[in-house]
């Protein structure tokens, strides 16, 4: 865990100094806006090593600890393999799996997986789900969501990352 902690803090060192190097260009003297700065950071994240995901909103029965995905980053015709590990506080039926792709803030595509009577019990749990990304999807930065929908239709669990097809 702590080679994981000192990991995440040189990423964080080496975003930081590339961010600093990115904002002030010496030939042109100038401050890069925010904007620009945004920019540069979101593309940074997007094809990062690996997905850099955050938990959204949910109601937290179930708390993201691990998210992978593989391969990393995917590409067009990849069959993309979504891994959540976490905890539950307590015995979750689940209704369904759902993964959105996400295009400025508008949900483009949903992939619905439902349950076949599926309860995670309370305690640690890993689970994964496979997609094609298609052949066809336009270059762009996508924003993705995965999220477990209980029998009640509560959000249990959600983690969203940023995607980058070129």
């Amino acid at each position: 865990v702590s080679s994981k902690i000192e990991n995440s803090k040189m990423k964080a060192v080496f975003v930081i100094a590339l961010l600093v190097t990115l904002a002030y260009c010496e030939e042109s003297a100038h401050i890069l806006s925010k904007e620009a700065l945004a920019e540069h950071w979101e593309l940074l994240m997007a094809n990062a090593a690996e997905p850099q995901w955050q938990e959204c909103e949910s109601t937290n029965a179930f708390t993201v600890t691990a998210f992978t995905a593989s391969p990393w980053p995917a590409k067009r015709d990849d069959t993309l393999t979504l891994t959540v590990t976490g905890t539950c506080d307590e015995d979750i039926p689940v209704k369904e799996g759902k993964v959105l792709v996400k295009a400025g803030g508008v949900t483009i595509h949903t992939i619905d997986e439902p349950s076949d009577g599926e309860v995670l019990m309370k305690g640690s749990h890993t689970y994964s789900r496979s997609a094609k990304v298609p052949w066809y999807a336009p270059d762009g930065t996508y924003t993705m969501v995965v999220q477990t929908i209980d029998d009640q239709g509560a959000i249990v669990n959600c983690v969203t990352f940023p995607m980058t097809i070129s």
